[in-house]
């Protein structure tokens, strides 16, 4: 028989509060199955691109990549406080092949994300992350809403 038991746990994250709940489930998963936590965020560059004729593109992901970097630290800081192993990931391109293949290299048992974290225009424009990823992956994904 095949050992279903998850030791690795993928969670995308945007910093919006679907994001949050869904790391706060996977953070309460890891500590049920003594998983490891891996925390992904993708500086979209298709975004970046789209609205960065005021500035630089160049300015705008690096100023991005900045603010990124800080919010990931403060999340792998609270793995530590929750007694859970894992690391952050960050990456530059599209979301969901971002999430996709860092799934598939880190050899995850699960994803969890939220159901939601775009909205509006930008939502009608690029889709809904969670949606592709759920079609697309491999691996049981646990959506939060």
């Amino acid at each position: 028989m095949e050992d279903r038991s998850i030791r690795s746990i993928l969670v995308p994250v945007d910093f919006s509060k679907y994001a949050n709940k869904a790391y706060n489930s996977a953070l309460n998963l890891a500590k049920c199955y003594r998983a490891e936590v891996h925390v992904l965020y993708v500086l979209d560059t298709e975004f970046i691109t789209g609205v960065a004729h005021i500035e630089s593109q160049g300015d705008m992901a690096a100023r991005w990549r900045s603010r990124s970097e800080k919010k990931l630290k403060s999340l792998y800081n609270k793995h530590g406080k929750e007694g859970v192993a894992g690391t952050t990931l960050l990456r530059e391109g599209k979301p969901y092949a971002e999430i996709l293949r860092a799934a598939k290299e880190l050899k995850v048992d699960m994803i969890v994300m939220g159901s939601r974290g775009r909205t509006g225009l930008e939502r009608a424009l690029f889709g809904n992350v969670a949606e592709k990823v759920a079609r697309l992956c491999d691996v049981p994904i646990l959506l939060i809403k």
